[in-house]
């Protein structure tokens, strides 16, 4: 084991590509020779958006960073070419990224020298996106194709809420008559021909480019349709996974690895699942199993942050879980009684004023606890 280890040490340093380790927050860990010599001098705690030019509007990155799409995506970003100041090395590099496992807490950049003068396109434009569709879901809905945005009205129509049903039933293909009765409900006998005319649409408005091979998103199967998983990156899919590592690593006894999952999770969900379907029927089911994930997320940090004494961590969690679950009156009471051991007087009574009024307005019910009644300290 020692010679093994002894061994992957020197290969590790006398790689023909430079090699990079950036850690959760994309500082440098550790680097080889060789990346000092394409990237030019480097040390611990330097930003990886420093160094490689993460977000520039006129870089490939443009509004993206390396390796927060490495932890992301959880999986090998194809090659980017990218410009490198140009007093270092070959002034321009291929890079390569992956997650490290197991709780992708860090991540490795591969680096190989480019040619500055090089003309060619620098990157495939649809690689950032990992998947050629993705689709954010966790809150108001915004797609992007491999070119960037597709935004506007069509999401408030039939072809958009037909994106948003298949979302949301994404696990499985959904019937024709489902759908029917899903987009057009309580109107009695429709012909499928609508259905099918909104699924050419919807297609049109994904693969505009498209001409008659079968679509990359939208698959007919089964008497119904379905989503192509393999080609749509989905952000409630991985708001999902990341909870359900964190309560691995809970369960592990990694504490450290459980708060950095559990944080990726409440990070991703800006909120609930597809905010802009507010009143449609089919989404209520997944939007509240997805809430009540976050639930399970935002409590295990909070007891995290409590067990770690860090009680004004804990209470901004514990705000946020009372937003989540508004008519929970254990999360109510525990989240105004941790402003008030913070200190935050006025905002425990605005807190309770508000709870009050919501609970008054649709229960006719006072809160179950009073202000005078909770600690302080």
């Amino acid at each position: 084991m020692r010679g093994s280890a002894a061994l992957a040490l020197a290969a590790f340093r006398s790689f023909p590509f430079g090699i990079v380790v950036f850690d959760y927050d994309g500082k440098v860990v550790v680097w080889n020779r060789r990346a000092e010599e394409i990237i030019g001098h480097l040390a611990t705690e330097m930003a990886c958006c420093d160094l490689l030019g993460c977000r520039h509007d006129d870089g490939p990155l443009a509004g993206e960073c390396l390796t927060q799409l490495a932890r992301t995506r959880q999986a090998p970003l194809p090659e980017v070419r990218l410009d490198l100041d140009p007093g270092t090395g070959p002034g321009a590099a291929w890079v390569a990224a992956a997650p490290l496992a197991p709780a992708h807490e860090h991540v490795v950049v591969q680096l190989r020298p480019g040619d500055a003068g090089d003309r060619r396109r620098r990157t495939d434009p649809h690689w950032v996106s990992g998947p050629q569709l993705s689709l954010r879901t966790l809150g108001r809905t915004v797609v992007e194709s491999r070119e960037g945005s597709i935004g506007g009205r069509w999401l408030e129509r039939r072809s958009g809420e037909l994106l948003k049903l298949l979302v949301t039933e994404r696990a499985r293909v959904v019937h024709t008559d489902e759908i029917i009765e899903g987009l057009w409900p309580g109107a009695g006998p429709t012909d499928s021909t609508n259905v099918r005319f909104v699924v050419h649409s919807l297609r049109q408005k994904l693969e505009p480019d498209r001409e008659r091979s079968e679509s990359s998103f939208i698959l007919a199967r089964q008497g119904g349709y379905t989503l192509d998983r393999d080609h749509i990156w989905i952000d409630a899919d991985v708001f999902e996974r990341y909870v359900a590592d964190g309560k691995s690593a809970q369960a592990d006894g990694d504490v450290v690895a459980a708060e950095r999952l559990f944080r990726e999770a409440v990070d991703l969900y800006q909120g609930d699942f597809l905010a802009d379907e507010l009143y449609a029927t089919w989404v209520q089911a997944e939007r509240d199993r997805l809430r009540s994930l976050m639930s399970d997320a935002l409590t295990a940090l909070a007891d995290s942050r409590r067990g770690a004494g860090d009680i004004p961590g804990a209470a901004k969690l514990m705000e946020r879980l009372a937003a989540v679950q508004p008519y929970d009156m254990e999360i109510q009471r525990e989240a105004t009684e941790l402003m008030l051991m913070c200190g935050r007087r006025s905002d425990a009574v605005r807190h309770y004023r508000a709870l009050r009024k919501r609970m008054m307005e649709t229960f006719g019910e006072e809160p179950q606890f009073k202000l005078s009644e909770l600690r302080t300290g």
